[in-house]
């Protein structure tokens, strides 16, 4: 069996409805909600503190709307009274940040491109002249520090290098 609780004659969620709001001394809420016509309301807001007013009855305006997209000549009437028209009327084109990024990925390229270009002209490989200097570099230097080292030790030693 379903029970319904009714008082006054309303139905259970216009009585909290009734019950949220802080009453109105001017306003019987519980008459008044039950004979709200089109675009009419019960409203209560927040006061500076954070508190809820007391319920008031207002008109709702209707939104200004139609089908279809305005003239030119009402846009342009539209875009003149308009507050923030100063603000946004200068056309301003920044640098987004995807440019920015394209802009990046670019520099990187042409960086990467030109370390190619280096690692090709430099292959790492030596010529035959490269070589043969350095090969006769290195006999010298082996030659010449194995003399040094023997004259150094026979010097010590007594002995002479044969």
């Amino acid at each position: 069996m379903e029970e319904k609780v009714i008082v006054l004659g309303l139905d259970k969620n216009s009585e909290v409805a009734v019950k949220s709001f802080r009453q109105n001394p001017q306003i019987d809420t519980e008459k008044v909600i039950t004979e709200l016509n089109v675009g009419e309301a019960l409203v209560s807001l927040l006061d500076e503190k954070g508190a809820p007013t007391m319920v008031s009855q207002v008109l709702i305006k209707p939104p200004e709307s139609r089908i279809g997209a305005i003239t030119e000549a009402e846009r342009q009437e539209r875009i003149s009274k308009s507050p923030l028209r100063a603000t946004y009327e200068q056309t301003i084109d920044r640098e987004s940040a995807y440019e920015m990024l394209l802009k990046r990925k670019e520099e990187e390229k042409e960086v990467k491109v030109e370390r190619e270009k280096l690692k090709t002209k430099s292959s790492g490989r030596q010529g035959a002249g490269e070589a043969f200097l350095k090969s006769m570099v290195r006999t010298v230097g082996t030659t010449l520090g194995r003399t040094i080292v023997q004259a150094v030790l026979g010097a010590i030693t007594g002995k002479r290098g044969r």
